[in-house]
């Protein structure tokens, strides 16, 4: 007699397997993988984001706050804060 092969065959573990494990990922786990993915995003497209030279020092802005021409402020040396942290992801 000759077999009959159900139509509900087994699919081969690997790919329902990786599936499973994606779908076991807690609201944490995919928040950590976002903003990783997003660093790394920012540090390969840094030269395209920054809007200042992350090495250029102006005293006059010493520790200004964030807003008008620096987003997020400056450091103790002037220097435009998003700038200097794209540049340093890339390293």
């Amino acid at each position: 007699m000759t077999d009959i092969v159900s139509p509900t065959a087994e699919r081969p573990a690997s790919s329902s397997s990786f599936r499973d494990f994606l779908r076991r990922l807690n609201f944490s786990t995919w928040l950590g993988i976002v903003i990783v993915l997003g660093l790394i995003i920012a540090a390969v497209f840094a030269p395209v984001f920054a809007t200042h030279d992350p090495n250029a020092q102006n005293i006059i802005l010493y520790l200004s706050p964030p807003g008008g021409e620096n987003i997020l402020g400056t450091d103790q040396f002037g220097r435009d804060i998003p700038a200097c942290s794209m540049a340093r992801a890339i390293l």
